[in-house]
């Protein structure tokens, strides 16, 4: 109660320095703002003979307050002495900004190493430099999911002072200049001071008619523009009824980038443009480069910074790969907090020293992400109901079924395309894929991770179990075995099961599913478990559907079919 108490205080202590929103100013200029447009307006409309009128019981019974009366009768003076403190500490700011003793500065590199890169020191030279025609756009280039936008907030939101106003256009589902003047018009309106005041009923009125007549004009000297996800203007719309119909047209992007550049140009703003330009196809290299020829700072993926940070601060080859290949994973969900990755390494030393092994910490890591454990479990009520590792099941037809009911359940209420959705995905699946090689390598193969209630609550729990020889897993153990075999290419003779692999009757799709016809387990070839029939049977229900893709050896499975159906015999 009491650690909550004090954070409680110093969230309150610390709340009239914070910025309202990454963009915006302080909390206490805001409001000193606010209040003091508040202020005139009430002035100017007790002015007025009809508002006295109505007013006249409430200030009748006011007046008998003898602070308020002295307040009311010097209203004029203390308007005029808040509105000069205001006017001189904005022009005390403007000498500052002038001869530069106020400046954007980098990120601070312990707290944020993944932006110690070339792209941040360029963003920060082309903002304090002066205007001027022909060097006004910066150009801020990103693969998909690299944190370009991330970057952005986490630049502007960690600035001690605001040397300019901050304007914001995502461009997704932009066509024309006026929608993108409009999107801006919108902008300047609520980042200006009546402007936040629109819940006011007539005085919001006011505020949208002047911005709709002035709309421009109205934006301030020194200002930023930002455009973001340039690459998703027109051409990210299906164009008719074929794949190849998706290609971008240069002529989508007209409008939008003769507003790009009448605003850098011709108004004399600064303007930061987010893109990807591998996306932008022709568009970038006929227009972008022939008309603005432009130098483009280029952020690293989230994949390489992580690499990059994991290598700064780890030696131990398995705990940089394991980390490595973790982040990555963890990624694909949120932008990962890079601090987690220097407490995992220090997690990794320290209980390496108490203990001499990582099986501990390991689990322990693995167990504190939410994430990992809704994609192991949440899916699927055969793989809940387990206490396992998913090494075990890798090449399974539950790891298997698992991802096909994830992929299934896939929304798209996260604002991605169809094409940006799947990239995801393939992301996601190559990650996790790796990061059980990575864990199976090591010998991970006994461990197991406990699925109860308190694991998800508390995701704390971190147990060992030992598979009984017998146990069910047993077979799983085994399907890895084979699979990391075949994808190393030292593929054995003959496998050994203590079980009868006949026995596995009900699991025997599972083995078509991952494993090629010809390997032997307790001397037979899986092939010899299938009829001609059954396979005939598969063929059409698998082999020759949309389910072809979960055969991983598919062209194998179709010409020991077709040798042993040529025989017209039983396999």
């Amino acid at each position: 109660m009491k650690e909550k108490i004090c954070k409680k205080l110093k969230e309150l202590a610390t709340k009239p320095v914070r910025r309202i929103d990454w963009s915006g100013e302080r909390w206490f200029v805001r409001r000193y703002k606010q209040g003091l447009a508040l202020g005139w307006i009430i002035y100017f409309l007790l002015r007025e003979e009809l508002v006295k009128e109505i007013l006249r019981p409430v200030s009748s019974y006011l007046m008998n307050f003898s602070c308020i009366q002295w307040f009311y009768v010097n209203r004029l003076a203390f308007l005029l002495v808040f509105t000069f403190l205001l006017s001189l500490m904005k022009s005390i700011f403007s000498i500052l900004r002038r001869y530069k003793f106020i400046r954007y500065s980098l990120l601070d590199e312990d707290a944020y190493p993944e932006y110690d890169f070339p792209f941040q020191e360029d963003l920060v030279s082309f903002l304090n430099q002066k205007e001027g025609r022909g060097r006004n756009i910066f150009w801020l280039d990103g693969a998909w999911g690299s944190g370009k936008t991330h970057f952005i907030r986490t630049f502007f939101e960690n600035q001690l002072y605001k040397p300019r106003e901050i304007y914001y256009i995502s461009c997704f589902g932009i066509r024309t200049r006026e929608q993108a003047e409009k999107v801006l018009i919108d902008e300047i309106e609520q980042h200006s001071t009546f402007g936040s005041l629109d819940h006011i009923p007539v005085v919001s009125s006011l505020v949208k008619w002047s911005y709709k007549i002035l709309g421009l004009d109205l934006m301030k000297k020194h200002s930023i523009v930002i455009f973001d996800d340039l690459e998703r203007v027109a051409y990210s719309e299906k164009k008719g009824d074929s794949q190849e119909e998706y290609t971008d047209s240069p002529e989508d992007y007209n409008d939008l980038l003769g507003f790009i550049d009448h605003l850098a140009n011709h108004r004399n703003q600064k303007v930061l443009v987010l893109m990807n330009k591998e996306d932008m196809g022709n568009t970038y290299q006929k227009i972008v480069e022939e008309k603005f020829k432009p130098t483009v700072a280029t952020i690293p993926d989230q994949d390489k910074i992580i690499e990059l940070v994991v290598e700064r601060y780890c030696d131990e080859l398995f705990v940089r790969e394991f980390l490595t290949e973790l982040f990555k994973l963890l990624s694909c969900w949120n932008p990962v907090n890079l601090r987690e990755i220097q407490n995992s390494i220090e997690q990794f030393r320290i209980i390496f020293g108490q203990k001499g092994s990582y099986d501990i910490v390991v689990l322990d890591i693995l167990n504190k992400w939410s994430n990992l454990r809704e994609f192991l479990f949440d899916y699927d009520a055969e793989v809940r109901n387990k206490v396992l590792y998913s090494p075990y099941y890798q090449v399974t037809y539950s790891a298997d079924y698992l991802i096909y009911e994830f992929e299934q359940r896939i929304s798209l209420d996260n604002g991605l395309d169809e094409e940006n959705l799947r990239r995801w995905y393939d992301k996601l699946l190559m990650h996790y894929q790796k990061l059980m090689v990575i864990l199976w390598r090591k010998g991970y193969r006994t461990l197991n991770w406990h699925y109860d209630i308190r694991a998800i609550e508390v995701g704390e729990e971190t147990k060992m179990y030992t598979i009984p020889k017998y146990s069910s897993l047993i077979l799983e153990m085994l399907l890895v075995e084979i699979y990391y075999d075949l994808h190393d290419d030292k593929l054995k003779q003959n496998y050994r099961l203590e079980r009868d692999i006949e026995e596995l009757e009900h699991r025997k799709y599972q083995l078509l599913s991952h494993l090629k016809p010809t390997i032997k387990i307790n001397g037979k070839q899986l092939g010899s478990l299938f009829t001609a029939d059954e396979l005939e049977s598969y063929q059409d229900n698998h082999f020759n559907g949309g389910n072809a893709v979960r055969v991983r050896h598919l062209k194998d499975w179709q010409a020991y079919f077709a040798s042993q159906t040529n025989e017209g015999g039983t396999p």
